[in-house]
């Protein structure tokens, strides 16, 4: 899906990644999204997140604002069955799905965004069930400069700077990023920085780069995982090294990388603060309230992952042949998480915590895959096969065809089989209300999409219908009458529907004033409801969703882009106190951005949320009104 491209159809030139091999995008065989810089900088959000809530096929179920945390997930799939990675390394974290989205770059800072629907483990492995969103650091292959400063209500701030130097092959970006805001209501406040750089060496037969970027991010979490503990707080951390390579020896092609992320992880149930809950010996007390004994202290969490890959590919006549493994480890050590081990002290705890569990796992993967073109047809399959020593040995396969009926016109099918085990979360949590069990089995799924194509001067259009069969879904359900909110495989659960996107860009007079319309929409359903039961993730899925997307040239320098979406989403929550759920409200948002251009300043003023609409992606949580801000960004 093409969506809200500001200026020309230039994608059609670009490459994409789809699968192991850079394609142009219309020789795809399957739907996909890829969004440019252009359009995450025109528009009208603070965080690539915020962005990705305007995509139909999409579903970003936040917690905070400015994404301070979300849940991403695609065509009503769990967010744990969605992979993120970042230049090709997977940033999934051991511990929780929720820490998916740590670690990602200031706006300013993509090269590309690409969104894989239909499934994607043969392509990258058991967190990918039911697909992928790729993120791409921009290519640093030219000096360049900026520097951004926001502001607005609830004492909202951001400030950005990067900077890009070249010289002989050689470049070097750094950026850096502060943001907060005093909060839309009580206990939302956050504070976060993060640093990114890039190292990068280009020669004749390939490139070699090296990542490393680093976060802390502190939120008051009103309501996030329970609301019987309203007051909850978390203060994370993040470091990430990853070492990247494309070369090009003779007739081969190869790409791969090698990484190391640290992750960290402090949850309050009972927020620790002057103005909430202070320590008085073993208890915590706020004014006259005192916490229940059997909280003792905070949640400590710290999660090593390491990782390699490497994927070799050819052309013979019609084929690219491509080859590859990967090995992943993945280790959690913690006060609540894991088997017993002998108690240290928590390294970034405050209250003599000790980690006394810890547990660890390795995940390594094996595929092929074969990409055909023959005439108007092209074939895409593959096999992945991933061991681990718990679960045993599981394989992946995949297909995909299209036929181009005509230059304009082209039709896709494909089938995948995905797969997911269950985060150390889902297996050893048990605190507040919430337990996980031990004897959870790996999610397993079968995907399937027939759609079309169509590109003709202005207008692009995609569509596709799906399906997902769905076995030992992994979800945390509270049943009726029931305080404990327990993690379980649900039955077998089939997921079906429609999803597509239609742009204009208009050319001659009437492009001079609107430069692109954008319309997207997607309706689904699944055979079986949380009729009897609260469902958390699994069934509280958005079945229809509606967006548009227009940008208008008010001057020659003044630009307004407008973003709206109307959604309906399944299932419903249980308030403090009630024993029936609330359903989830249809949803009305619009965000709308001016930009003004002058030489190297931009200014620019934006509404979020438009219509003060009432938003609640998870139970009990609301998410803020009208939000006005506005800033300046200096582009070198």
């Amino acid at each position: 899906m093409l969506h809200g491209q500001t200026d020309t159809l230039a994608i059609d030139t670009a490459s994409v990644l789809t699968g192991r091999n850079y394609i142009k995008p219309f020789a795809s065989s399957r739907m996909y999204t890829h969004i440019s810089p252009k359009e995450l900088s025109n528009a009208p959000v603070q965080s690539v997140q915020d962005y990705l809530d305007y995509l139909p096929s999409l579903d970003m179920r936040q917690r905070g604002a400015m994404g301070v945390q979300g849940d991403l997930s695609i065509r009503g799939a769990g967010y744990e069955q969605t992979l993120v990675l970042l230049d090709g390394v997977p940033l999934a974290d051991p511990q929780t799905g929720h820490h998916s989205l740590n670690l990602l770059l200031p706006p300013e800072m993509y090269g590309s965004v690409q969104v894989l629907n239909s499934g994607a483990s043969r392509l990258f492995g058991p967190k990918a069930m039911a697909g992928a969103v790729l993120f791409q650091t921009a290519p640093a292959e030219k000096e360049s400069l900026f520097a951004t400063a926001n502001a607005g209500e609830y004492g909202f701030y951001r400030l950005a700077a990067g900077y890009t130097a070249v010289a002989a092959g050689f470049s070097a970006t750094l950026a850096l990023q502060s943001s907060g805001s005093d909060g839309y209501q009580p206990n939302t406040d956050f504070r976060q920085q993060s640093m990114f750089s890039k190292l990068q060496y280009r020669f004749k037969k390939g490139k070699v780069w090296l990542n490393y970027m680093a976060e802390s991010r502190a939120f008051g979490a009103q309501n996030f995982y329970t609301a019987t503990y309203p007051t909850q707080f978390e203060k994370i951390s993040g470091s990430m090294a990853a070492l990247h390579w494309e070369l090009e020896p003779g007739k081969w092609k190869v790409r791969g990388n090698a990484y190391v992320r640290m992750h960290q992880d402090r949850f309050e149930l009972y927020r620790q603060d002057a103005d909430y809950y202070v320590r008085k010996g073993t208890r915590y007390i706020m004014g006259t309230d005192t916490v229940p004994a059997w909280y003792t202290g905070h949640n400590y969490h710290q999660t090593r992952v390491a990782g390699a890959m490497a994927n070799a590919s050819r052309s013979l006549r019609k084929h690219t042949i491509s080859l590859g493994a990967e090995w992943r480890q993945e280790q959690v050590v913690s006060n609540l998480l894991g088997e017993p081990k002998t108690p240290v002290l928590v390294p970034f705890g405050s209250d003599s915590a000790m980690f006394t569990r810890e547990t660890s796992r390795v995940v390594s993967n094996v595929y092929a895959e074969d990409y055909f073109q023959w005439k108007n047809w092209i074939l895409s399959g593959g096999i992945l096969f991933s061991h681990s020593k718990a679960y045993g040995m599981q394989w992946m396969p995949g297909v995909e065809v299209a036929w181009q009926v005509k230059p304009a016109l082209k039709l896709f099918a494909l089938f995948n089989r995905g797969y997911r085990l269950p985060t150390y979360t889902d297996l050893y949590y048990v605190r507040g209300g919430a337990v996980g069990s031990k004897d959870l089995k790996p999610e397993v799924a079968n995907s399937w999409e027939l759609g079309a194509a169509m590109k003709r001067q202005q207008w692009r259009f995609q569509a596709a219908l799906f399906a997902r069969d769905a076995d030992k879904l992994i979800d945390w359900v509270r049943l009726n009458g029931s305080m404990t909110t327990t993690a379980t495989n649900l039955t077998r659960v089939l997921f079906y529907g429609a999803d597509g996107s239609v742009q204009w860009v208009p050319k001659g007079e009437a492009g001079k004033t609107l430069k692109n319309v954008t319309l997207g929409a997607l309706v689904m359903q699944a055979s079986k409801a949380s009729t009897d039961f609260e469902s958390n993730y699994a069934l509280d899925f958005v079945s229809s969703r509606i967006t548009a997307a227009a940008t208008l040239a008010v001057t020659e320098k003044t630009m307004v882009q407008c973003m709206l979406y109307r959604q309906e989403r399944l299932g419903g929550y249980f308030s403090p106190g009630s024993s029936s759920e609330t359903p989830y409200p249809v949803v009305y948002s619009a965000d709308v951005k001016a930009m003004l251009t002058a030489g190297s300043l931009r200014f620019y003023a934006e509404v979020a949320n438009l219509f003060n609409s009432r938003i609640t992606d998870i139970g009990n949580i609301q998410l803020p009104g009208r939000w006005i801000r506005g800033g300046v960004t200096l582009q070198l």
